[in-house]
């Protein structure tokens, strides 16, 4: 009987241990949990900030392929030994 006891008590103190150990676990589970969606969230920031930078790069692009435009136009009033007019502005390219 003292064995059967004996045996007893051994699982118990397992039991309490591994109680201790999972709720171990468990608290670092869910600190992970806050860590990952803490990396998410600057995961998703920073993918709409590099959206946001490509969206400029962009429209720079736009802008300069624009302002090429009007220097080509300046260019060719030039060349023609006339005087620009005042229609070859930022956004008329019209050639008169």
């Amino acid at each position: 009987m003292a064995n059967t006891q004996s045996k007893i008590e051994s699982l118990e103190e397992q039991i309490s241990k591994l109680v201790v150990e999972n709720d171990k676990l468990r608290r670092e589970n869910a600190e992970r949990g806050v860590e990952i969606a803490k990396l998410k969230a600057e995961s998703l920031q920073e993918v709409k900030t590099r959206e946001r930078i490509e969206k400029t790069m962009l429209d720079l692009d736009g802008f300069s392929r624009s302002e090429d435009a009007l220097h080509l136009a300046y260019h060719i009033h030039e060349f023609k030994h006339e005087v620009p007019s005042p229609a070859v502005k930022y956004g008329d390219l019209s050639l008169q």
